[in-house]
């Protein structure tokens, strides 16, 4: 059986690299009018009937409101929200802003989600937002490869 899996932030980065692996895949973002800061009961009732929600777009909290209006939709079901957030925030630890607040905050929601639920931390990507870091940066491809292959297929 394929599985059906929403990604949001499909339109770049690891969120583009995930909509073109998987085949039944359906995808909301801001450029498309999906945004996670406003439209969050709207894209969780277009994704009612997938089995497994990738939550990746970042929006300041919207990824929070996003999380929860789709464990909303998905409680006490066998379906899957996969948070995605960034390991950079362990480069800077004291870091503690709004972004360092959502990362810890998708972290603790998701041990206690009404569904099936996991919190993926992935490392610094070749991406457009990070394209001025200094640092070493993964592909997202590799990512998105591992991502799938442990927690979708």
């Amino acid at each position: 059986m394929t599985k059906k899996v929403a990604v949001t932030g499909h339109l770049n980065g690891l969120g583009k690299a995930l909509f073109q692996r998987l085949p039944n895949a359906i995808g909301f973002d801001k450029l498309n009018g999906h945004s996670i800061t406003s439209h969050y009961n709207q894209i969780a009732q277009e994704a009612h009937d997938c089995d497994v929600f990738i939550n990746n777009a970042y929006d300041g909290r919207g990824q929070i409101h996003m999380h929860n209006a789709i464990e909303e939709q998905y409680q006490y079901t066998n379906k899957l929200i996969i948070n995605i957030s960034s390991l950079t925030l362990d480069l800077y630890p004291n870091r503690n802003d709004q972004y360092a607040q959502v990362k810890r905050h998708l972290e603790k929601i998701s041990r206690h989600a009404r569904c099936r639920c996991v919190a993926v931390q992935v490392p610094l990507m070749d991406t457009q937002l990070a394209q001025h870091k200094p640092l070493h940066k993964t592909d997202p491809n590799a990512i998105a490869k591992a991502i799938i292959h442990w927690h979708i297929s």
